[in-house]
């Protein structure tokens, strides 16, 4: 059984570091930025599946925290990683239960580009010039 310790040095406060920054990388993965949310999710449908990435992301920084903190054999790095989710998640939850006044579905008129009317070469933009969309 691995012994955990409150011990702290150079290499457990790097450990809590780079544990810790894994966080919102995970939850980028699986959400939109806090502006994103704040402006489209004005839908039912778009808050489930923001909630349905919370849940998605929250295994790997699960994985990361607790799999620094063992190879570490430090809370330290446990307890930051948990602590940096739950000062994202509060973030995300905040513009979920907040969306701008104006805040419209995602798929709202006016809301899609062109790579949902199916023009691909412009999404990725082949043979257009950086910021032309």
């Amino acid at each position: 059984m691995v012994e955990l310790s409150w011990k702290m040095n150079p290499e457990i406060a790097g450990a809590c570091l780079l544990a810790a920054s894994e966080v919102p990388n995970f939850l980028a993965g699986a959400l939109p930025s806090f502006m994103t949310i704040g402006r489209f999710a004005a839908d039912p449908e778009d808050v489930q599946r923001l909630r349905d990435g919370e849940k998605w992301a929250f295994v790997p920084i699960v994985a990361v925290g607790l799999g620094a903190g063992l190879v570490f054999k430090s809370w330290w790095v446990i307890l930051t990683t948990a602590a940096t989710a739950a000062y994202y998640y509060v973030g995300y939850e905040r513009h979920i239960r907040n969306p701008s006044s104006t805040a419209e579905p995602i798929s709202a008129d006016g809301n899609q580009n062109d790579s949902a009317s199916g023009n691909v070469s412009a999404a990725v933009g082949v043979g257009v010039g950086y910021g032309s969309y």
